[in-house]
């Protein structure tokens, strides 16, 4: 055997050691060991079925976002909603997109809409998009995105009191 194809060899042992060592250790471990977030994953795995709308995000729809209010204004206007919020305080994008693939995996019969908040998206130069030139620019000509709105990156900006 040459010196490459040792090499390509060692790469390929490793990337196949690796991939399967991730996969083990995604098996054994639980990947809810926050105590919020195992209640909440427990309580939707138990009723998945019953729900037709998911809220996932940070701590603004952890805190400001009531499943029975929602549910109660869409009924109001004569649409059948069921909710439940699965937010956590301080959730990141990849955090939520975890907890979306379990959700698809759980298959729930019901379920219609998974409303995601994210955390404001901030420029390379450490600004909320909204407040740096472009992103103002953007906003004027009517952007708009389900992950980037100007309320988010109101919400994040220092309230003077």
């Amino acid at each position: 055997m040459n010196r490459r194809e040792s090499w390509v060899r060692s790469i390929l042992l490793f990337a196949v050691g690796f991939v399967a060592t991730s996969k083990l250790i995604d098996r054994i471990l639980p990947y809810d060991l926050d105590p919020l977030l195992h209640a909440k994953m427990t309580h939707f795995q138990r009723h998945k079925d019953e729900y037709t709308t998911l809220f996932i995000g940070d701590s603004r729809i952890y805190r400001e976002l009531v499943p029975t209010q929602f549910d109660a204004a869409l009924r109001s206007a004569g649409v059948e909603s069921e909710s439940f919020n699965l937010a956590l305080l301080a959730m990141s994008i990849p955090e939520a997109h975890f907890l979306l693939e379990r959700v698809a995996a759980l298959r729930p019969k019901r379920l219609k809409y998974v409303i995601v908040g994210s955390p404001p998206v901030r420029s390379a130069l450490g600004a909320p998009l909204g407040e740096t030139s472009i992103g103002a620019r953007w906003r004027k000509r009517g952007g708009s995105s389900p992950l980037i709105s100007p309320a988010s990156n109101r919400a994040a900006r220092p309230r003077s009191r």
